[in-house]
Parts: structure tokens; sequence; C-alpha cells
């Protein structure tokens, strides 16, 4: 939660006002993309309810629901926007 939001508040500040380049806040901007990234690795091994409360712990089953839901999100979101711009 703490960093979401940290992106929700300073991201926007970042590109609105700042200019990128190497300083502190770039490489805290990098150490927050590596925690979502281990969250998205993690979210291919944690088992998920159905609908019917039934658990999923299989990992193709588990891993092919996480392709189909959240995954283009999540990896969209820990691409660095401002790699673009240096």
């Amino acid at each position: 939660v703490v960093l979401l939001v940290y992106t929700a508040t300073v991201t926007p500040y970042e590109v609105s006002f700042l200019a990128t380049r190497f300083d502190t806040l770039f490489f805290l901007n990098r150490m927050v993309d590596l925690c979502f990234t281990v969250d998205m690795i993690t979210a291919f091994f944690l088992p998920f309810q159905k609908l019917d409360g039934t658990w999923v712990d299989t990992p193709r089953a588990i891993s092919y629901h996480y392709l189909r839901g959240f995954f283009m999100i999540d990896v969209f979101s820990v691409l660095p926007y401002d790699f673009v711009s240096l």
C-alpha cells in the first residue's frame, strides 16, 4: 500500500514539474519498480479463489489466470517511462 501511495503522489508531480535525470529520485523509482516486479513474480505462485469459493492452487491454472487478468497492466505499470525521455 505504501508503494502505491508513493507512486500515486510522486509520479504525477515528477512527470509534470521535474526534468528526468540520474538522481536520488530516479534510483528510488527503480527500487519501487523492483518491488512491483517482485510482486508480479509472486502473483504467478499465489492461489486464487474462484467465484464458487474453491481455491485454485495448480501452477498452470494460476499462471493462466494471471496472464489473462492483470499481467499486462502490471507490465505497463513497471516499464520505466523516464528512460524514454533520457
